[in-house]
């Protein structure tokens, strides 16, 4: 058994909604990352959540993760340059390209409506550039190549810091680690330590009065996620 460790951008909004023009090597080229949306459960398809990753399995790592598997979220913070937990897939498939098509077909159900709209202006609201948007936002291509039931995904515990041993060779977002010293959410999470940073100054670097309610709503969605995440260990 085995487990994916894939690295996805930096977001100050849980990974639900962009956060604004990501600071990460890959992602602020397009200004925005379509995994900025990975832990939006609000757009769950047919049960699924559906997750972004530009890495493409060869078939012998397919293999290696028969169906369903694990996989752990993680991110760098762009400031401190420290790796960090962020939750987990637990029962999670690669998707077909006919999967990942078919969602972005329901996405853009409802035209000025759809949830596609919604995801465009929350890149707006997020400060990303509209040149940006128009160029790189468009549907198309197998973008979403893993889903993973509603209801085993779920946040980790607080800002809990990963090992520089186990993602240190496996910094690009193309090339996350197959780990094959665990295959269950517990296994990571007892490798993993507290950060000795507090949340607020690692998780919301722009923070400015406007963004006060925001911060707290977020901070109530992390203590949910950590309820969860010490229900389940």
């Amino acid at each position: 058994m085995a487990m994916l460790l894939q690295r996805i951008c930096w977001n100050e909004h849980l990974w639900a909604r962009p956060s604004g023009p990501p600071k990460d090597e890959g992602p602020k080229e397009y200004g925005f990352g379509f995994d900025e949306w990975n832990f939006n459960l609000e757009d769950a398809y047919k049960g699924y959540v559906y997750a972004h990753t530009p890495y493409s399995p060869s078939d012998s790592a397919r293999d290696g993760l028969p169906t369903p598997f694990c996989v752990a979220f993680w991110t760098k913070n762009p400031k401190t340059r420290q790796a960090f937990l962020v939750g987990f897939y637990e029962n999670a498939e690669w998707t077909t390209d006919g999967q990942s098509k078919e969602f972005d077909r329901w996405l853009r159900k409802g035209g000025r409506t759809s949830r596609w709209a919604r995801r465009k202006g929350e890149l707006l609201s997020a400060a990303v550039p509209k040149g940006k948007i128009d160029a790189e936002f468009q549907p198309g291509g197998h973008v979403w190549k893993l889903r993973c039931p509603k209801g085993k995904v779920w946040w980790a515990e607080g800002w809990m810091s990963v090992p520089k041993a186990l993602v240190a060779k496996h910094q690009r977002f193309s090339t996350p680690r197959l780990w094959r010293d665990g295959s269950a959410p517990p296994d990571l999470l007892r490798r993993c330590s507290a950060p000795t940073e507090a949340a607020r100054q690692l998780g919301y670097e722009r923070v400015t009065p406007k963004r006060v309610a925001i911060i707290d709503q977020n901070e109530e969605r992390l203590q949910i996620g950590r309820a969860s995440c010490r229900e389940r260990v």
